[in-house]
């Protein structure tokens, strides 16, 4: 057994443990809630910020007259992906199985290509593929679209008519080349 004065000694220690007031302990714990719930939530906005990327170059606007002109003999097809959600899915854009560029939310690249038909190509989970026509000495648009899928969205490219390709590519930036 124990000696009376260890007895004593662990009965005073116990004593003081579960004598610590529980308003002091609820209050430490609403206190710590309220400081560190702002200062996690943000660390997650900062993160999610940086999952979060969209192209930044000059707009459309911006680049269209600053734009080369079409060699002869060409066309030239703009690949555009006018929203920004999935922005952090930046699939390579394979035009007849050569890389052109990549699709990036809110943002377009441009690919001089001989006339006729072409396939285009991007892969995230699946490869999503489609053709498209050039023509010589003229533009052609291509829109890519966001669908969701089992763990990464699918970014599906479809060849719109001009003037539709004209009117929505124009808030869309230049990706990085």
């Amino acid at each position: 057994m124990h000696s009376p004065v260890f007895r004593k000694s662990r009965e005073k220690i116990d004593c003081q443990i579960t004598r610590f007031p529980s308003h002091l302990h609820e209050n430490l714990t609403e206190k710590m809630t309220h400081y560190i719930r702002p200062i996690l939530s943000l660390g997650l906005a900062v993160a999610s910020l940086g999952l979060i990327s969209c192209a930044s170059g000059p707009s459309y606007t911006e680049m269209k007259s600053k734009l080369p002109p079409i060699a002869k003999g060409q066309g030239r097809v703009f690949v555009y992906r006018p929203s920004f959600i999935g922005a952090a899915v930046k699939p390579a854009v394979m035009i007849d199985n050569k890389a052109v560029g990549t699709s990036e939310g809110q943002g377009f690249l441009y690919s001089d290509q001989t006339p006729g038909s072409h396939e285009i190509s991007i892969t995230t989970e699946w490869k999503h593929k489609n053709n498209f026509t050039v023509q010589a000495g003229q533009p052609s648009f291509v829109e890519c679209t966001v669908t969701m899928g089992a763990f990464v969205g699918h970014i599906i490219p479809n060849q719109v008519t001009n003037a539709t390709g004209e009117a929505r590519i124009q808030s869309c930036k230049m990706e990085a080349k």
